[in-house]
């Protein structure tokens, strides 16, 4: 199974996700979403898997799509064009509300400069738009990934660890709200600033 890169979007403290334009921030290089969708179906612990069959989406596809996370329905779908797909996730039911989205590593790698600079500027566009704080880039996280970065009193910890004492791939951090992250495992090593007020960390991993 290939690798899978993702980019998980949180909220700050106190401010929910906004998903009333994140659809048409999706539109670059071609995008264009499948006309079938899965259903994320909330669990009693606040977790969300996609259950079930894949769900016809009506035509136009992207007016329906743009209806059913606008009325907050947690859906999973995907878009794609001919040099990559991305899996999108609106999860913000869940216990720690989030959008994902996620795309093939060795695909991604093989793009120019100028595709990749496109794609990271459409992240940014779309976490500004949803008012989200924080995008963490992780490569094939563990299930349930919103549990390893969780809000306490207004602090995000981001936790690293397995239960197996292993480390999962935190790749890079975007935040708007600097002070407010505690990490343990890694030392984020800032880079470079951002449009919309994100500040980019690289990440290194500590002893």
């Amino acid at each position: 199974m290939s690798t899978l890169r993702y980019a998980y979007l949180f909220s700050g403290a106190k401010t929910p996700l906004d998903l009333s334009n994140v659809i048409q921030n999706l539109d670059i290089r071609g995008l264009e979403f499948d006309d079938e969708l899965f259903e994320l179906e909330v669990f009693p612990d606040g977790h969300l898997e996609a259950v079930g069959q894949g769900i016809k989406i009506s035509k136009p596809v992207k007016r329906d799509l743009i209806r059913r996370v606008s009325q907050n329905q947690q859906i999973q779908a995907t878009c794609r064009n001919k040099e990559l797909f991305v899996v999108c996730g609106f999860a913000t039911a869940a216990a720690n509300p989030h959008i994902f989205f996620g795309w093939p590593a060795r695909l991604f790698s093989l793009l120019d400069h100028e595709a990749v600079e496109e794609y990271r500027s459409m992240i940014q566009r779309v976490a500004s738009s949803v008012k989200a704080s924080y995008v963490i880039f992780v490569e094939d996280p563990p299930d349930y990934f919103e549990d390893h970065f969780l809000d306490v009193d207004g602090i995000r910890y981001l936790d690293v660890f397995l239960p197996s004492g292993g480390r999962h791939s935190i790749i890079e951090v975007w935040t708007q709200e600097v002070d407010s992250i505690i990490v343990e495992g890694i030392k984020l090593e800032p880079f470079m600033t951002l449009e919309n007020g994100f500040h980019a960390f690289s990440v290194t991993e500590t002893d």
